[in-house]
């Protein structure tokens, strides 16, 4: 046989065999879902088995913001916490250290507890001049060699277990990388909004969003800085239309949002993801999309049903932890907590702890209005943390 022959000879046969697999495939057709999927929400084990260790004399908290320091840490504030160590069965002794504020460190996969003292005994971290009154943190921002972190105080004002009364927010000044408290001032603007609730920063602006209480739902404010400017008052602040360098012209852009919440950029805009604060302690967790950070909002669109939320319990305070996150895959906390008996904290230990859930934005929210897709894709979510 001929060399030409033998090669005419395979080319056919080759020829061949590529239809018949075009046909199998044409029949068997393979598609993307064959593979499993992950759900667009669900529990982070990782995240939920570092926060339950109890191996560093830290037992649980709300609040659950985090910071990431330049150097690659993540330092953790929180609001009212508990000390010590938990027992076998899951309840914490009666005499367990309670604190109104305290933060974790995380590094190489380790959490180290910060707390002050005095008189010798446990205290909170950040501790006000001002006598029976607290702080409860609130987002922070690095700037150079110092972290900036907003601390909003709150005194009793009447009895209850809900009866406190926010009176102030000041900014503590923490030195990096000792995480040493340098010192806290004033926050330089007062006009009746509870900035600091959420930073977020973008184009070299810090936007600085703020609640109100108004009847039955919070309303959201915005302010910004130039980054490096916190301290000072060149701020402005969003009246409606434009942005004023008034404080008193601020106003309210969006009605029915939580006591804590998050800003990310998303695609071509912006999501806020929050609890539904429409109805009190709903435990639903909605996003609200825009094309600025100021606003106009669309939503909400609900992203998860808290388990945990009943008659009894309260889901509560979501905040997004960009850092921790994995293919667009955001790292979101929340926490939980006993709505009416307190003493359910020390019956039960794993009440009063943040719960971690993986969000992926992208298979939840629509486009946002008035945004054209001319490469027909996702820009993707980051931060400018």
């Amino acid at each position: 046989m001929r060399f030409g022959d033998t090669l005419a000879r395979y080319a056919a046969l080759r020829w061949v065999v590529m239809l018949g697999v075009a046909l199998v495939l044409a029949c068997h057709p393979q598609s993307h879902t064959d593979y499993p999927r992950l759900p667009a929400v669900a529990p982070d084990a990782a995240f939920n088995r570092l926060f339950a260790a109890q191996a560093n004399g830290w037992t649980g908290a709300d609040g659950t913001i985090s910071i990431r320091i330049p150097d690659g840490r993540t330092l953790w504030l929180f609001g009212d916490s508990f000390l010590g160590r938990v027992n076998p069965d899951g309840t914490r002794p009666g005499d367990s250290p309670f604190i109104r504020n305290s933060a974790l460190v995380q590094s190489d996969g380790l959490l180290t507890p910060l707390y002050g003292r005095r008189q010798g005994a446990p205290a909170a971290l950040f501790q006000p001049a001002v006598q029976d009154e607290w702080y409860w943190p609130g987002d922070g921002t690095p700037e150079g060699h110092r972290l900036l972190v907003f601390l909003h105080r709150y005194r009793q004002a009447r009895p209850g277990l809900w009866g406190w009364q926010w009176t102030a927010t000041e900014i503590a000044i923490i030195d990096l990388p000792d995480l040493g408290l340098n010192e806290i001032r004033p926050l330089p603007v007062a006009n009746g909004i509870r900035y600091g609730v959420a930073l977020m920063e973008h184009k070299g602006q810090v936007y600085i969003f703020g609640v109100t209480a108004g009847t039955g739902s919070k309303r959201l404010h915005v302010a910004r800085g130039r980054r490096g400017s916190l301290l000072s008052t060149a701020w402005t602040f969003y009246d409606g239309r434009q942005w004023s360098a008034k404080p008193d012209r601020s106003a309210s852009i969006l009605t029915g949002v939580g006591s804590q919440f998050s800003m990310v950029p998303f695609r071509e805009g912006f999501a806020l993801i929050t609890m539904d604060g429409r109805t009190p302690f709903s435990g639903r967790l909605v996003a609200y999309t825009a094309l600025r950070p100021e606003g106009p909002f669309h939503g909400p669109v609900v992203l998860y049903e808290a388990p945990e939320a009943s008659d009894a319990v309260a889901a509560y305070n979501p905040f997004v932890h960009p850092q921790f996150s994995q293919a667009g895959r955001m790292l979101v906390s929340y926490n939980v907590n006993h709505l009416h008996d307190p003493e359910m904290l020390y019956r039960d230990a794993h009440i009063y702890r943040p719960r971690f859930i993986r969000v992926n934005l992208e298979r939840l929210l629509p486009s946002i209005p008035g945004v054209k897709h001319e490469f027909g894709g996702s820009w993707g979510w980051g931060t400018g943390r």
